[in-house]
């Protein structure tokens, strides 16, 4: 079974091989769970294991990727194209294509706009197919 945290690296990684999302987010900032002080374009991942019914049943034992995206821009441009940058590094990566070790199948993706601050907050949120876990 791989581990939570090899496949928080194995995306972490895809993410950082591609040098337009690097060039983006202008440096290596992509961070393995909350960074809360980053003031510089970045992107967070978070996991969740299980999906928890309406009703508080567990359905199921799958993990939930969550990239969490902050251009740190104030425009809705800026956070889209990171998300579609961190899209296409997931994608050349080979995460999205059935077979992979790591299979990242995309349960959401969008911006809005925060409230307390108008900063836009970029989601994109994955299922991790269960043959990632297979050794």
């Amino acid at each position: 079974m791989a581990s939570e945290r090899e496949f928080s690296q194995s995306v972490r990684e895809a993410l950082l091989r591609d040098e337009q999302l690097v060039r983006l987010l202008g440096g290596t900032n992509v961070f393995e769970g909350y960074e809360a002080e980053a003031s510089e374009p970045h992107i967070n991942i978070c996991e969740s294991h299980s999906h928890i019914d309406w009703a508080g049943e567990v359905r199921d034992q799958d993990a939930i990727v969550t990239l969490q995206v902050w251009s740190h821009s104030g425009q809705k441009s800026s956070t889209h194209k990171l998300i579609d940058a961190a899209e296409r590094a997931l994608s050349r990566a080979g995460l999205l294509k059935p077979g992979s070790r790591i299979l990242l199948q995309k349960n959401f993706a969008g911006a809005r706009k925060l409230p307390d601050n108008g900063e836009y907050h970029g989601i994109l949120r994955y299922r991790v197919s269960n043959n990632a876990f297979a050794a």
